[in-house]
């Protein structure tokens, strides 16, 4: 590989096509050719590591709880065993993702998570079984972290006999 001085074209490759910038920048790195390597956007993409691991996470809690919450307020026995399925799914998912970056679980924000869930689970709720108990949703979270995350714990629901 020939002797670089200075990241020619780095930042055109890098709004060009992400993934051959960064294998240039790997090629860069391993050769030793410090003054070559895109600084700016090196620094960017490794503030950025993990984002999506981070949105993600907040998805499937935001899921669980949506389904936690449906399964809490709503009178249906229909859907209570998709609901179910759909919170051991999620806990699942979350639970492999912390398990694969457990610093993650530090970052999870439940305030935010349950504002999602929480809308969410309002519109279900109305569309199935009506704006009365849709009106049932908390506005505040009543599920603690450790809760959303326990494959063992549900919430005590007005389902029949009080099961999930």
């Amino acid at each position: 590989m020939p002797t670089i001085t200075k990241p020619a074209h780095n930042g055109d490759l890098y709004d060009r096509d992400p993934i051959a910038w960064a294998r240039r920048q790997a090629d860069l790195l391993r050769a030793g050719h410090w003054q070559a390597v895109d600084l700016d956007h090196l620094i960017a993409e490794l503030d950025g590591v993990g984002r999506s691991d981070w949105r993600a996470a907040q998805s499937y809690l935001a899921l669980v709880l949506e389904h936690l919450l449906k399964l809490a307020v709503s009178p249906a026995e229909a859907p209570r065993r998709e609901w179910r399925q759909a919170v051991i799914r999620h806990r699942i998912a979350l639970s492999d993702q912390l398990e694969e970056t457990p610093s993650l679980k530090a970052r999870l924000d439940l305030v935010k998570a349950y504002a999602l869930a929480a809308r969410t689970a309002r519109a279900g709720l109305a569309d199935h079984d009506g704006p009365a108990v849709a009106d049932r949703v908390p506005q505040d979270c009543p599920v603690t972290l450790a809760q959303a995350l326990d494959m063992a714990w549900w919430p005590t629901t007005v389902g029949k006999g009080g099961q999930p």
